[in-house]
């Protein structure tokens, strides 16, 4: 099948000219039809008369499509204005009325309510003398209708008075050619061997009955086409059966001639027998084309089958669409772009599993790909492969299944309706979105995990779905803003940076062992109930809690250069310890801004109405009858009990402010206490440990 790959366009280009045929295409002949009037006194008109039938409904050719309208007449008899003559086109009865020009307003008989949807005025005015004139020309830009003058009547009628006009009105309007093109064979389709193969035409304008004759040849390069046969109709089906042919290429082409001499050529249609389908197929083309079209295929795997074991490879360099149009729900294991610059579009593609082998969808070039084809995920899918290229996916992804980023590149979602539900895992690469400014399933309904390697990219995004920011990044820059509304879990310390101008809310419920860090010179907000132990850091620009609750329970870190918390709230809120400036703040008790009243003021770090409250991290610890003294500053305590107290089963009990102790409260530490020995107890806050002593 190889030869027949090779010698496609050049004999094709061969054919059509050793055959003298055109593209099959409709050909338009402008012409024009005359009402005339005749010369002085012209022709009389009667008010409420009826219609004066001029061009009757099946008159002109079909296919007379309406293009201008243009007046020269002159007012001789009666005592009607100039403007009252009127063109009215509309079905022989009079109903339907598609353009009425003329007296705009009135009905164009004065015993029938006629007023056509679109009217228009001559411009002839309001003059009463007899022998006035007028000439104008309308078209398309004025409102003309293209209208086939074939289906509808014209007639003439004076809408007022009764009078009588000399001259004439014109119309002008296309006439498009018979015309006849092969739909199948398609071209270039291909059957597998011993298909019966039925030739049919589509046939335009013209008058029936036809007569469509079929041409047919076979093999590379041959030029001399044969009568196939021939069916007389006067509707469709125009078909002829074919029956089975040799493995190998043929050629088809197609005439018409209608009932009053009219004769057309189509285009010649190539198409192959003896293909094969498998589930391994590349498509090496490197043009646009569709899925049917045999040749972008390598002709040792064929067309690509749907099944859950198929993979489909992209080779063919260039730029080129791809257009799926081989039925909704394709199914497939895999594809794999391995070079192209390429759009795919077309019908649903539907990933499957296969056997153990998830679904994937491999971008292995540094070029762009994007994906037009709705995407229905029925498992866990993969987007992979060895390439930094950018991948964009425009259309709906539905499904039970999820998406797993593991690729370098930038992933783009556009669809703000997406609906599959099984997750997204982001392990790499960035992913960013197209602009809006609703709330956007782009995420589909399931749970979002990013991972530290990848980057979430917000603009102008609002998303509902559980987020887990596992010491990620995320950023953005559309200063309408952002905002994660679904619940939040931080692992890990997760960098966000909006720049100077994003905006951005995080509304939902923030949990978990890890904390977050901004860096960005711009102002954001968190606004949910949070309880996520990890430190909170602000390196530059603003971070505005919009409630008490909204406020960790860790550590908060403000560095200094201008970075800020706004406490824009009433009230308090207690974190675990505080840094301002690189420098941990050992006074406990409450801080924010002069306009707080909290006991430690700072314009510099704080601003707002609120505060927070630093404690102490232990706040007792002793047995019956005796108190350790704390030292919250050294992280001593030091207890003093009884001459002959046993130390190894020494039990004290204590409590904590803030997160989890290694010890339990009224046990002996482990390991327990000794002369010189000290016991240690840490508590940790997130990611932040203190050990006493």
């Amino acid at each position: 099948m190889k030869p027949i790959r090779d010698h496609l366009k050049n004999l094709a280009l061969a054919l059509a000219a050793a055959a003298g045929l055109g593209a099959g295409g409709a050909q338009a002949l402008t012409t024009t039809s005359v009402i005339n009037l005749g010369p002085p006194p012209g022709t009389a008109f009667t008010r409420g008369g009826g219609l004066y039938t001029q061009i009757p409904t099946g008159t002109l050719p079909p296919g007379s499509i309406l293009r201008a309208l243009s007046w020269d007449v002159s007012l001789w008899q009666g005592d009607p204005y100039l403007g009252d003559l009127t063109v009215y086109i509309a079905d022989t009865d009079g109903t339907n009325p598609v353009l009425q020009v003329g007296s705009v307003g009135a009905n164009v008989d004065g015993t029938a309510p006629y007023t056509a949807a679109i009217q228009l005025p001559w411009n002839a005015g309001g003059n009463y003398n007899h022998g006035a004139t007028a000439s104008t020309t309308l078209t398309a830009s004025e409102g003309v209708p293209a209208v086939d003058l074939n289906t509808k009547t014209v007639f003439l009628e004076n809408c007022y008075g009764n009078g009588g006009w000399a001259g004439s009105i014109t119309l002008t309007y296309d006439v498009v050619a018979l015309n006849v093109a092969v739909t199948t064979p398609a071209n270039p389709y291909g059957y597998v061997t011993g298909t019966d193969i039925s030739a049919t035409a589509a046939v335009a304008n013209g008058t029936p009955p036809y007569t469509v004759i079929f041409y047919t040849n076979s093999g590379a390069g041959n030029t001399v086409f044969a009568q196939a046969g021939q069916v007389t109709a006067s509707s469709p089906p125009y078909q002829l059966d074919l029956g089975t042919l040799p493995d190998g290429v043929h050629n088809i082409y197609a005439t018409v001639a209608d009932s009053n001499g009219g004769n057309a050529t189509s285009a010649v249609n190539t198409f192959y027998t003896g293909v094969i389908f498998s589930a391994a197929a590349s498509w090496t083309n490197s043009v646009s084309g569709t899925w049917w079209d045999y040749p972008n295929w390598d002709s040792s795997s064929g067309y690509p089958v749907s099944s859950d074991a198929t993979v489909i490879n992209f080779t063919g360099a260039g730029t080129y669409t791809s257009t799926h149009n081989m039925g909704d729900g394709f199914l497939l294991n895999q594809v794999n772009f391995n070079n192209p610059v390429l759009t795919l579009a077309g019908n649903s593609l539907v990933f499957t599993t296969h056997g153990v082998t998830l679904p994937q969808i491999n971008q292995n070039s540094a070029n762009a790909v994007t994906l037009n084809t709705p995407l229905n995920l029925t498992a866990m899918t993969r987007l992979g492969g060895s390439g930094g290229g950018a991948v964009t996916i425009s259309s709906l992804i539905s499904g039970s299944g999820g998406l797993t980023k593991d690729s370098s590149g930038t992933l783009t979602i556009n669809n703000i309706n997406n609906t599959y539900s099984g997750g997204t895992v982001l392990n790499s690469g960035k992913v960013t979105f197209q602009s809006g400014d609703t709330v956007t399933p782009f995420f589909g309904s399931g749970p979002v995990t990013v991972n530290p390697n990848a980057t979430l990219e917000v603009n102008r995004t609002n998303l509902t779905n559980p987020i887990t920011l596992n010491a990620t990044t995320v950023t953005g820059g559309n200063s309408f803003g952002s905002y994660l509304g679904g619940p939040v879990n931080l692992t890990g310390i997760t960098t966000f940076d909006f720049g100077t101008t994003g905006g951005f809310t995080i509304a939902g419920n923030i949990s978990g062992t890890g904390g977050l860090t901004t860096v960005g010179t711009t102002q954001w907000s968190l606004s949910g109930t949070n309880s996520y132990t990890g430190p909170t850091t602000i390196q530059a620009g603003a971070l505005s809690y919009d409630t008490a609750a909204a406020v960790g329970p860790g550590a908060l870190n403000i560095s200094s250069g201008g970075a800020k918390v706004r406490l824009n709230y009433t009230g308090t809120a207690a974190i675990a310890s505080l840094t301002l400036g690189g420098v941990a703040q050992t006074v406990f008790g409450t801080y924010g801004s002069s306009l707080s009243g909290a006991a430690v003021q700072n314009d510099t770090y704080f601003a707002g109405s609120g505060t927070v409250t630093v404690s102490p991290i232990i706040t007792s610890f002793g047995i019956p009858g005796y108190a350790g003294v704390i030292n919250q500053v050294a992280k001593t305590i030091t207890l003093t009990v009884p001459f002959g107290t046993s130390l190894a089963t020494l039990a004290p009990t204590f409590a904590v402010t803030f997160g989890s102790c290694n010890q339990t409260s009224g046990a002996a530490p482990s390991p327990t206490f000794a002369a010189g020995n000290p016991a240690h107890y840490i508590v940790t806050t997130g990611s932040s440990t203190t050990t006493m002593p």
